[in-house]
């Protein structure tokens, strides 16, 4: 008889699926992301877990609170984004021009925590732009934040 390595027969790794889950877990209990259709995941979430651009927050019960997406945009898509106030399309841009929060997700009692985590700990170097939608999808306002680390150095400079 045969064994089957589950790794090997799975296109993406368990972690996948189950990531995958606790995001539309996440978007299911959202009232912001209620009107967020199945089809989209293809193109909000499942390029960004494929490339490592989601970070899922977990309680002590390990239950999912929230999560982050991002993307490094250039100068010519942050341009796009001021002046026409939509998010467009965003393709993956190897160039590291600008770290752009293009999903931000959390329970009210976890938004504090994640933020702190994402400018301490996921990047600790680098400014933060994020954006706050109304629910027609335009730009409500424009965050913008510093990594710690950066702060930090900024200061040791003056």
């Amino acid at each position: 008889m045969t064994h089957l390595n589950r790794a090997s027969t799975l296109r993406y790794a368990p972690e996948y699926h189950e990531n995958l889950g606790s995001v539309m877990c996440l978007l299911n209990q959202s009232s912001f992301h209620k009107g967020y259709r199945l089809w989209n995941l293809s193109i909000d979430i499942v390029p960004a877990l494929r490339r490592g651009q989601l970070k899922l927050y977990f309680d002590s019960q390990h239950q999912p609170t929230g999560f982050v997406i991002w993307e490094w945009v250039n100068s010519r898509t942050i341009q796009h984004l001021v002046n026409v106030e939509t998010t467009p399309y965003l393709e993956y841009c190897p160039r590291r021009d600008y770290l752009l929060i293009t999903e931000f997700m959390a329970t009210a009692d976890n938004a504090k925590a994640m933020i702190a985590d994402i400018k301490s700990a996921l990047f600790p170097r680098e400014h933060i732009f994020c954006l706050s939608r109304s629910a027609d999808g335009s730009i409500r306002k424009v965050h913008q934040w510093q990594g710690d680390q950066l702060r930090a150095d900024t200061k040791a400079l003056i």
